[in-house]
């Protein structure tokens, strides 16, 4: 009943974030699971990957800050290439990845078969969706798997090299490719909301609440790779095409992507974008979408780095955004080396973040 009481009020809180009211940033740690399995035997057995993520919600629950639990049905970025028929590798500790079935002919985008949304690991995917479903008795909320942009999945079915030199030469064949995929990702999106029903809960990545009626989330990490003149004739139809079937679009991308930050604002119904403030510099996407747009900052606290002083990094916070601004979530992972690790600051450290990020002015 505790548990219950506080997730309705981080969802009242959350609802007031997402109406632009003048509240604090909302923040959410990235935590790891203690758990004894390796992350290729939960992607093969739904069972012992609901068992991980359960484990995963209780580990957290005492740490203050605005995570909603949900179930996350994930299986990795190469569902949608397998479902046109790309091979995945599997690996022990990491997402399977796709292997290109596109070399050099880029006519070979028309003798791809159209996959329905039960075709390669899609159907894994929606058959996990509905295990979590009936094993908790429809009690816990269904976090939408990962939605990569068009163009992110079809730069895994291309060979790369391949792919963008036929930016140049070959436009409409890529354009037919990324067509076939987006027509797969707005029926795949369908299904798997129409499983979960009223337990749908958005976004994909990162993990932190989204109203359903806004839209959904989908990552494009190639727009970092890209110019913005190729962005807006490759990427920039399909996410509109995806944001108009669904009421609007929360954006996630890695690496810099200060140069197509004009391309995102022609997105329509653009709800927010998550970013990593390392790679992309905050005062650029502060200076363009300031109040529009819902702003989520994912910011490593590596060990060795400045961010080691909790206190220091809610100061740094609070010069970069100079006073309360509506609408932005802070997005904290714990690094060491390369890798995110468990959470290393106390309960208590985490506490004093949630009372100084309420005292920007």
């Amino acid at each position: 009943m505790k548990t219950l009481k506080r997730n309705s009020k981080t969802k009242e809180f959350l609802l007031d974030v997402w109406s632009f009211k003048n509240c604090r940033p909302a923040f959410v740690f990235e935590t790891e699971s203690k758990h004894n399995s390796t992350f290729l035997e939960r992607i093969k057995n739904p069972s012992l990957m609901l068992d991980y993520q359960m484990s995963y919600i209780k580990q957290r629950a005492e740490i203050r800050d605005d995570f909603l639990p949900a179930l996350w049905p994930y299986i990795g970025t190469g569902i949608f290439p397998s479902a046109f028929g790309c091979k995945c590798r599997y690996f022990q500790d990491k997402e399977p990845w796709a292997n290109p079935i596109i070399f050099g002919d880029p006519k070979a985008v028309y003798k791809l078969k159209k996959p329905n949304v039960y075709d390669g690991l899609l159907g894994d995917v929606l058959n996990m969706e509905k295990f979590f479903i009936k094993e908790t008795k429809e009690r816990i909320p269904i976090r939408i798997t990962d939605i990569e942009s068009p163009l992110d999945v079809a730069v895994q079915m291309w060979d790369p090299a391949d792919f963008y030199t036929a930016f140049y030469t070959s436009p409409g064949d890529v354009n037919f490719l990324l067509q076939r995929i987006t027509e797969l990702i707005i029926k795949f999106i369908r299904k798997f909301s129409e499983i979960a029903g009223e337990l749908l809960f958005i976004p994909d990545w990162p993990s932190v609440w989204m109203p359903k009626d806004l839209g959904v989330c989908v990552s494009d990490d190639v727009m970092a790779n890209i110019s913005a003149e190729h962005f807006a004739k490759f990427s920039l139809p399909y996410l509109n095409r995806i944001s108009d079937e669904f009421g609007g679009l929360w954006i996630h991308s890695c690496g810099n992507i200060s140069h197509n930050l004009d391309n995102l604002s022609l997105v329509h119904n653009l709800r927010g974008i998550d970013f990593a403030v390392t790679e992309t510099p905050i005062d650029a996407v502060l200076d363009r979408f300031r109040g529009k747009i819902i702003i989520s900052m994912r910011v490593g606290l590596n060990k060795k780095g400045e961010f080691l002083n909790m206190p220091q990094f809610v100061r740094y916070v609070q010069k970069k955004l100079k006073k309360k601004v509506e609408g932005v979530f802070l997005y904290l992972e714990i690094w060491e080396g390369n890798r995110a690790v468990p959470v290393k600051c106390s309960l208590e450290q985490i506490d004093e973040i949630y009372k100084l990020l309420n005292n920007i002015k």
